[in-house]
């Protein structure tokens, strides 16, 4: 078939107000004699007034012919443009390519997940990858735009759907702690958004085990405390607080900072 292809493919997308449009006039290889192309001409007012391309070698004389013409003063949004091509059969072909002129920056990307502040821990563990422990982040950003992830000095990224939804896979962290993610976006037209940061703490739950009493079993009024608590990421455990509550009530405490594993309890004035 005889056709006009553009490298940008379905429409055009700058920044600024100068387009360069790149692209080819085909023949069709299957017809004998073998036909020339012999014009290409874009008009910017439907038709009305059409605009002369020249052949990227000089000349409209084979059955492939490449192009190169630069669009000026394209107002912000929208522009249509007509194409029309001639062959030495006097068949045209018509083509439309829609140039998109975008200056303004996107909204920086949200994450929803994790939240603002949010504690991660070993069960956020993306089991997909192995290794370190790497977790997701997921959220929303202009569609198409590319998002950037940085933490712990490295970068992440990944393209918006057309829905606004973005996920970002296998964020590795090397050790537990405070850490801090500054993310950005980049639309089609390379408009960068703001950066915005967001706070996580990665930390792992305190094991902690029973010894008295057993699960189950009944109190009498004086009571003997006692149970083995460890924490998997080798940190330090401070500011034990130990409590209690009555079925559907809410935890009181019996004890804050405790210094030992144990308690002894005198239930008699509850």
């Amino acid at each position: 078939s005889f056709y006009i292809r553009f490298y940008d493919g379905l429409r055009t997308i700058i920044k600024g107000h100068d387009a360069t449009i790149r692209g080819v006039v085909l023949e069709d290889k299957k017809v004998i004699p073998a036909p020339t192309i012999k014009s290409l001409e874009y008009s910017r007012d439907n038709g009305k007034k059409w605009i002369k391309v020249n052949s990227l070698d000089g000349s409209f004389d084979s059955g492939e012919e490449r192009f190169s013409v630069q669009i000026r003063d394209l107002k912000e949004g929208l522009n249509n443009t007509l194409w029309r091509t001639k062959d030495s059969r006097g068949i045209v072909v018509r083509s439309d390519q829609p140039i998109l002129v975008d200056n303004i920056a996107p909204l920086p990307p949200r994450i929803l997940s994790p939240e603002d502040g949010a504690i991660i821990t070993k069960y956020d563990n993306d089991l997909s990858k192995k290794g370190k422990f790497n977790f997701t982040v997921r959220g929303t950003s202009e569609p198409e735009s590319i998002v950037t992830l940085e933490i712990n000095g490295k970068k992440f990224t990944s393209r918006a759907s057309f829905d606004n939804s973005f996920r970002i896979t296998g964020i590795e962290l090397p050790k537990v702690g405070k850490y801090t993610l500054n993310i950005n976006a980049v639309d089609e037209a390379l408009n960068q958004s703001t950066s915005v940061q967001q706070k996580l703490i990665y930390n792992n739950p305190i094991n902690i085990v029973f010894i008295s009493p057993r699960d189950g079993k009944g109190l009498g009024n004086n009571n003997l405390i006692s149970w083995i608590m460890s924490d998997p990421d080798g940190g330090t455990i401070s500011n034990k607080v130990l409590s209690y509550r009555k079925i559907g009530g809410e935890f009181l405490a019996i004890s804050k900072d405790i210094s030992t594993n144990e308690f002894k309890w005198d239930n008699r004035n509850l």
